[in-house]
Parts: C-alpha cells; structure tokens; sequence
C-alpha cells in the first residue's frame, strides 16, 4: 500500500521510496535522500526564505512585551449613583515573575505602546517562521548526509 505525505517541501510518495529512514522533527516526516522527493532548488529555496525572514527581523521597530488595554472606573457619587470614569489606558507586564502595571497618560502614548506591542509579536512570528525553515534546512542537510553515505556503500 502506497502512501503520500505532505509537509510544505514536497509530496513524498512513501512507496516508491527505497531505503526509507524516518525522522520526527517537529512533525516533518522524513525520507533517505531520493532526487525526486527533494528537488536541488529547495536548498537555494529555503536559504532564500531564511535571508528574507533575517532581513525582515532587522527593520522592525522598538518592541515591548506586555498588553495595553483601556480601562473605565466606576465612582461612587454622594447619591449613591454610580457613574463610569475614563477611558484611562493601562500597560501590564510580567519580569521575573512579577506583574506590574503602569498607567499610560495620553492617546497617542496607548498608540505608541501598542506599535511596539505589535512589533514584539511580529518579531515573535518571525521568529517561528525562521526556526521552521531552519529545521526544513538541517532536515534537508540529513538526508543528503544520509544520500551520500548510501552512495558510498
């Protein structure tokens, strides 16, 4: 029985492939060296994502760890009536274990804060991303290893 993965790179029909040597690495199922399951552009392909991603990662701006989030408080008045103050923007984050808050005076520094929020997360994504193509790469590095001591033999 015949079977076809796929995992971004390239269907590998598991079948037609000879000498299969399998490898988990992060969910990427892995063959022996064989021409047609990894086309000779899939290394000039991924050193291409890895530069693009690296480059992305330089330009980014200032980043921040933390969240941002609007706040309205309730006040008590002599009457009994309860009314809403704000909004006021509060900055929360976590170092070494601890929580801490600050209090964010203005709009526009809420609007700074969250760019660099953001700019954290885009750094965070990035960062998945480069970790993704790096073990595609090294995968790929195993198994032409793995090609060229099948062809010594």
């Amino acid at each position: 029985m015949s079977r076809t993965l796929t995992k971004g790179v390239r269907d590998i029909n598991i079948g037609a492939l000879k000498n299969l040597a399998f490898l988990a690495a992060n969910g990427i199922v892995l063959a022996q060296y064989h021409k047609e399951a990894f086309p000779m552009s899939t290394q000039h392909d991924l050193l291409s994502q890895r530069q693009n991603l690296i480059q992305q990662i330089e330009q980014l701006p200032p980043m921040r760890i933390g969240t941002i989030r609007k706040q309205m408080l309730p006040r008590k008045h002599k009457d009994g009536t309860i009314t809403r103050r704000g909004p006021y923007w509060t900055f929360t984050y976590s170092k070494n274990g601890k929580n801490f808050a600050k209090h964010i005076a203005s709009d526009r520094e809420a609007e700074i804060y969250n760019a660099q929020i953001e700019s954290r997360r885009r750094f965070r994504d990035l960062c998945a991303q480069l970790l993704e193509v790096s073990q595609k790469m090294a995968d790929l590095e195993l198994l032409q290893d793995q090609g060229k001591k099948n062809s010594a033999t």
